[in-house]
């Protein structure tokens, strides 16, 4: 694998450790090559799935993606911001 790939999987392990036992939800922010390689790593590697992903710019292009407005409000109304 590459350097990006194997930095990514140990940062989202450390990461991933640290929440371990609380109550999280993760947005992919910003959804472009490494937003999708992060999606991927914690889907395939870790079996986490994120609540969602996020880029103001590909917002308009793609349905499933959100802006950070819509972001803002799905944190709002589950009460964590």
């Amino acid at each position: 694998m590459s350097l990006i790939y194997d930095t990514a999987v140990i940062g989202l392990r450390r990461a991933l450790e640290a929440d371990e036992g609380k109550d999280v939800s993760y947005v992919i922010y910003p959804f472009g090559e490494r937003g999708a390689l992060v999606k991927g790593i914690l889907n395939a590697l870790y079996h986490v799935q994120e609540i969602g992903v996020a880029d103001n710019h590909l917002c308009h292009e793609y349905e499933n993606i959100m802006s950070l407005d819509e972001v803002s409000s799905l944190m709002r109304k589950s009460g964590g911001g």
